[in-house]
């Protein structure tokens, strides 16, 4: 189930940061980190910005160990269920081209990609898909 984040998840959202070479972005100015628990373990976050009636996805990552058993899809869903609540009409994201679980994923839960950005990544070198979703 998703929970905002706590001072007391903190620190496993930090090692699955680390774990998954994820940038943060708990610190952001306005940025949103919601936590999926299972039994008060952090089995993944998701991090984003609210605009006005839009949101960027920062991120979303799931442990290495429960990852390929929904945990990702369930996560997801429930921080759009929680953006339409809020009124929140369009949400968009950035995925690497080579991630292909992500864009499955992304793609799974309604997002579309609106755009490649030639070279976005770096370390390695890669193109970025913009992908963007709209309230129904």
């Amino acid at each position: 189930m998703m929970h905002s984040l706590t001072p007391q998840h903190q620190i496993q959202v930090d090692e699955l940061h680390h774990q998954l070479h994820l940038t943060s972005f708990v610190n952001t100015e306005g940025c949103e980190t919601f936590v999926y628990l299972i039994e008060d373990n952090v089995v993944g976050f998701i991090s984003g910005l609210v605009i006005d009636d839009s949101a960027e996805l920062l991120n979303i990552g799931i442990d290495v160990k429960h990852q390929g058993q929904g945990y990702g899809r369930k996560l997801l869903t429930q921080w759009l269920d929680h953006l339409i609540k809020k009124n929140i009409k369009t949400i968009f994201c950035e995925v690497r081209a080579s991630n292909t679980s992500a864009i499955r994923l992304y793609t799974q839960c309604g997002f579309k990609q609106t755009r490649r950005r030639k070279g976005y990544y770096e370390h390695p070198d890669e193109d970025g898909l913009e992908m963007r979703y709209d309230e129904q």
